[in-house]
């Protein structure tokens, strides 16, 4: 599950920031007691920066980032984390049907 949380493109608001790094509170995939996927929420420290690679400069408090494998990779709107969720949910929805019609 880790690993399909980190690999999936998620989003959060800044909480804190330094130079290399943010705290966000960020929308997480995570799986119930009966195996089906759903949408958390957590609070997780991204990096800012990786072997020179850094793809958003200096993040506030209430920025929304989209994350990719533990990474800041771009400074999202309201209406783009909006739809980040709303088609990560139907996705979530979609794999949960195919789970539930191969038991």
């Amino acid at each position: 599950m880790e690993n399909y949380d980190s690999c999936c493109i998620t989003a959060g608001k800044v909480i804190s920031s330094s130079e290399k790094s943010a705290t966000l509170r960020r929308f997480s995939l995570a799986r119930s007691a009966g195996s089906n996927f759903s949408l958390g929420a957590k609070n997780e420290v991204v990096d800012l920066e990786r072997r020179g690679a850094r793809f958003v400069a200096s993040p506030k408090p209430g920025d929304i980032l989209s994350v990719h494998w533990g990474m800041a990779v771009q400074k999202l709107t309201d209406k783009d984390y909006l739809s980040l969720r709303k088609y990560t949910q139907a996705n979530i929805r979609a794999c949960n049907d195919a789970q539930s019609n191969n038991r």
